[in-house]
């Protein structure tokens, strides 16, 4: 391991909670940073640690990058205050939408603009939330990703974060190949070849599929709110 690298660390916060699109994401992204550590020579290899909660649902299985278990780091309390202090002399690395403000040699990965949505399935708690506090994470970090062109405009228009500061990072399917293929499934579920639509998803609000289960009205898309409609039409001139 290389002594004069700078040290990596990932928020792996979100492991106390279940599986969820933002966190498969997350997880899928940090196991193959880990896959390209354990490839490079280990004394070119930086050192890099994902800080885990000691309570949590999951983890990966990893081999170049180092689990260190942290008491309370399933709360927001130490996100806010001790992972700063904790990841200080390295680049904080924050996957999941989230990231403490304190800390500004970070990176992080905003994976939609919905909370800002009254007709988002975030509950309004978390929304206001979202809406006061990711702003602030995202300028105060060194590097903003988020996972579409779609989701880096409506960051930029609706006040979050300045597209020309913000990279897109595609999201994968890879996951799907971790699976073994069932070769039965058409036959037991009753469903003839070229007869049917495989739709991979949530049913949440905030989810495109939501238009495939029932006809949807044009004047339901008509529906927006002149305040943010206002927003839109005030920054749709700044440059890309």
């Amino acid at each position: 391991m290389s002594s004069t690298a700078t040290p990596i660390y990932f928020n792996g916060k979100f492991y106390a909670g279940g599986m969820n699109g933002v966190h498969r994401v997350s997880d899928r992204l940090i196991r193959e940073v880990d896959a390209l550590l354990a490839a490079m020579p280990p004394e070119r290899r930086p050192p890099a640690r994902l800080l885990i909660p000691a309570r949590r649902q999951w983890q990966p299985a990893l081999r170049a990058i180092e689990l260190v278990e942290q008491v309370d780091g399933d709360t927001r309390r130490w996100e806010r205050l001790v992972l700063p202090a904790r990841a200080a002399d390295g680049v904080l690395v924050n996957l999941a939408n989230l990231a403490p403000i304190r800390h500004r040699r970070k990176i992080l990965l905003i994976h939609d603009a919905q909370f800002l949505f009254p007709d988002s399935s975030y509950p309004w708690r978390q929304r206001v939330g979202y809406r006061l506090l990711v702003p602030r994470m995202a300028r105060s970090s060194a590097a903003v990703l988020t996972v579409s062109a779609y989701s880096r405009q409506m960051l930029d228009l609706l006040g979050v974060v300045d597209r020309r500061i913000t990279e897109v990072l595609h999201n994968g399917v890879d996951h799907i190949l971790d699976g073994e293929s069932d070769r039965d499934a058409l036959s037991r579920l009753g469903l003839t070849a070229g007869r049917y639509v495989l739709l991979f998803g949530s049913p949440r609000r905030i989810r495109t599929t939501m238009s495939c289960s029932r006809p949807l009205p044009i004047a339901r898309w008509r529906r927006c709110s002149w305040w943010w409609s206002a927003r839109i039409a005030q920054r749709s001139t700044r440059p890309v």
